[in-house]
């Protein structure tokens, strides 16, 4: 018994007196995994945050009736050029680039960006 205390009173010893290296390792580790998990919550919450800002521009552009304007401005055009548009889904990347746009708004308006 008498010997194990004093095996465990040594390996205590070696451990933070660094003569093996272990509690410089030990904190070592210990701060990357902080550092890692940190980084990776943080990642997370900035995919989740514009996932967020994404519905919320969406919302915004369905409340000015966006698309619905789209359309009409469409409309006044030849149908030959309504064909064209329309193949190319030409609407559909304005209501994207629009609805990236408003959510750069948006995430600079909470501070997230």
């Amino acid at each position: 018994m008498l010997e194990s205390m004093l095996s465990a009173l040594e390996w205590i010893a070696g451990f933070f007196s660094g003569e093996s290296g272990t509690f410089r390792e030990w904190t070592v580790d210990a701060i990357s995994y902080f550092i890692q998990a940190g980084t990776v919550a943080a990642i997370q919450a900035q995919m989740w945050l514009m996932g967020l800002a994404w519905d919320i521009a969406k919302d915004i552009l369905d409340d000015l009736n966006f698309m619905g304007q789209v359309t009409m401005a469409l409309s006044n055009l030849p149908p030959m050029a309504q064909g064209i548009i329309y193949f190319f889904k030409i609407p559909d990347f304005l209501n994207t680039i629009a609805t990236a746009g408003v959510t750069k708004y948006v995430m600079r308006f909470m501070g997230w960006l």
